[in-house]
């Protein structure tokens, strides 16, 4: 009977040694656990005057700042050649210009009179560059000084031969003559042209077509 209580009394000790072992662990355990948590915030920097931009929303937002770029320039050719046709170095007479043309010839040399200015000649290379003027800006749809069939206008005159010391270039759209030399005289640069008193002879071209009825065309230049 005395063996039976040690047996017993050596099994409770045992148990609660187990237990207290258990329990100890346990808690240590449970005190040790962490949670660890990191952000982190990344920049890719490029130097020089530069944009940004946020390529990615998150926990972890990345920016990357990368430089602006020029657009590239555009390459203007010179324009080939055309073919010349036959330029005579003489005056042109009345007989020689349009309607439409001696209106304008007539409108012009008014204002420079009214100025004291000598009136223009008309040029009959001039005449025939400037109908080609304003035929080219209907044909090719656009409305400009510098023509992608003949380059700028002092291109084209070298193109064919005219030579001259100052020149210049006027050019209207309108559905009359009236009204293009109106906007020009309105327009200081256009104005000026009309009235400088270095230039001794004129060109005009007026071709119907176009989106505002007549393209007119006005050649200045000083011999």
């Amino acid at each position: 009977m005395r063996r039976t209580y040690k047996v017993v009394g050596l099994i409770l000790v045992i148990f609660l040694l187990t237990t207290i072992i258990t329990g100890t662990s346990g808690a240590y355990a449970a005190q040790t656990t962490y949670r660890i948590t990191y952000k982190y915030t990344i920049n890719f920097t490029y130097p020089g005057s530069c944009s940004y931009k946020i390529i990615n929303e998150s926990p972890y937002k990345i920016v990357i700042k990368y430089p602006e770029i020029e657009a590239p320039k555009k390459i203007v050719e010179t324009p080939s050649k055309p073919e010349v046709p036959d330029l005579e170095d003489k005056p042109a007479d009345s007989a020689f210009l349009s309607q439409d043309e001696q209106k304008m010839f007539d409108l012009v040399n008014s204002e420079r009179l009214k100025a004291g200015l000598s009136p223009l000649k008309t040029d009959t290379n001039l005449v025939k560059l400037a109908r080609m003027k304003s035929s080219d800006m209907i044909n090719k749809n656009y409305f400009d000084h510098y023509s992608p069939t003949y380059g700028s206008p002092f291109d084209m005159m070298k193109s064919y031969g005219v030579s001259y010391k100052y020149a210049g270039e006027n050019i209207a759209g309108a559905p009359n003559v009236e009204r293009a030399h109106t906007s020009l005289m309105n327009s200081p640069g256009h104005r000026r042209n009309i009235l400088n008193s270095n230039y001794t002879h004129i060109g005009i071209g007026v071709v119907d077509g176009g989106p505002y009825g007549k393209m007119l065309t006005q050649l200045f230049i000083s011999k």
